[in-house]
């Protein structure tokens, strides 16, 4: 929700958890959750407002369309879960009836999201026998492939465990990158590559066994994402390709935020979009190297834990602070207690795995300054941005589609 309004959670005001649906949730009854404020704008909105036809080719559950992600599109699709070739000739059926219109996708896919399904690297991890057996067991599974069958599957063939998990998402990997070949192989087959603006992103990344289990974690090695701000999981690409290949090969080494690109892309089509909402920045002016020796920090929020964490960043620091439940019940998603729970401050160039925190460490006296000037610049982040979201029931099929999807077990 945050790619698609350039708002921070607090600011957009949907920040119930999957947790929280796992509350409410008696058998298959539907759930109570959050949909986005209708005073909120989302990029879609503002395409289909300039004339543009919008479609979502997507996978549903956590962005499904009641949320507020259908807002602007004229077509929403949830079929993409996992990619195979009739959903790809579905969305390329509708690029080619646009004939000359301009147009604007959403494409999502849960492809190197759990369940993980491709094999391409067991046998590097696994004998071929094992790796063989699991492959076959997978392909029996019916298309919607439900998680808590998958997970089953390894546990019976003792296989479930963070080395098979990383081999399983590193073919997830690999299988998007095959289908983000074909799909830009499908625009240049119709004269469109040159003059379309593509952006690659995540909206996570996935902890898959990289450090011990933390009181209030459900995992560590599998599905594990939303619960902490450690850079394995909010550290994602976000790559540009730009009408022409206009600056191809650029890279830039400063920090971005997931924020950013909501006002990037209006910035390069030359739209104007809901200025006074969008939190992010155009990064335009970085590639074309007229933003030279500007700082920047990202920030960010976990809220699916627990606990709650908030975090800000720069190229080499991050300051992350843990929020007790109990304290965001009384006061607020937006609240900065003067003591939070936990706070930790990581030297990300000397230090990139983040297993040194500064503040419990006998020299924390020497980094007290610095912490606090980064809890100054937190604070200002959610000083006064408040939202909230409407209610929302959610039908019986997006919730079997969570749960299809290990959101729910």
């Amino acid at each position: 929700m945050s790619l698609l309004t350039s708002l921070y959670p607090t600011s957009h005001g949907v920040t119930a958890s999957i947790r929280s649906i796992k509350q409410v949730i008696q058998g298959a009854s539907p759930g109570e959750y959050e949909r986005l404020n209708s005073s909120r704008t989302t990029l879609a909105e503002v395409f289909a407002g300039k004339g543009f036809a919008t479609a979502a080719f997507t996978g549903g559950g956590g962005v499904d369309p009641q949320i507020g992600f259908g807002r602007g599109f004229s077509v929403y699709d949830t079929s993409m879960v996992k990619l195979d070739s009739r959903d790809m000739r579905t969305m390329y059926s509708w690029i080619d009836g646009q004939k000359d219109r301009p147009f604007f996708i959403f494409w999502h896919t849960y492809e190197v999201h759990a369940p993980y399904f491709e094999t391409t690297f067991l046998a590097d991890v696994l004998p071929r026998s094992k790796a063989a057996e699991i492959e076959g067991a997978y392909q029996r599974l019916p298309r919607e492939r439900e998680s808590p069958r998958a997970v089953q599957i390894l546990k019976d063939f003792g296989a479930f465990d963070p080395v098979v998990s990383d081999a399983l998402y590193t073919g997830g990997v690999r299988a998007v990158d095959r289908w983000v070949g074909e799909f830009i192989g499908f625009l240049k087959t119709r004269g469109l590559y040159e003059r379309t603006l593509i952006v690659l992103t995540s909206d996570h990344g996935e902890q898959l066994g990289e450090r011990a289990l933390d009181a209030g974690d459900w995992c560590s090695f599998y599905d594990c994402h939303g619960h902490t701000l450690f850079d394995e999981l909010v550290r994602v690409p976000l790559i540009v390709k730009l009408p022409s290949e206009q600056h191809a090969g650029t890279r830039m080494r400063s920090v971005s935020s997931a924020l950013d690109v909501m006002p990037t892309i209006l910035d390069v089509v030359r739209l104007s979009g809901p200025t006074t909402q969008m939190q992010g920045v155009s990064l335009r002016a970085r590639w074309e190297g007229r933003a030279q020796g500007s700082p920047s920090f990202a920030y960010s929020e976990s809220l699916a834990g627990d606990t709650e964490a908030k975090s800000v960043r720069s190229e080499h620091l991050k300051y992350t602070l843990r929020i007790r439940a109990d304290t965001v019940s009384q006061y607020g998603r937006a609240f900065i207690p003067l003591t939070p729970d936990k706070r930790e401050l990581y030297d990300l160039e000397a230090d990139p795995g983040e297993r040194r925190n500064l503040l419990s460490s006998s020299a924390a006296q020497s980094y007290a300054r610095l912490a606090a000037m980064l809890d100054a610049a937190l604070r200002r982040q959610t000083a006064g941005r408040v939202g909230h979201a409407e209610g929302q029931t959610l039908a019986k099929e997006t919730m079997d589609r969570l749960r299809s999807l290990g959101y729910i077990r």
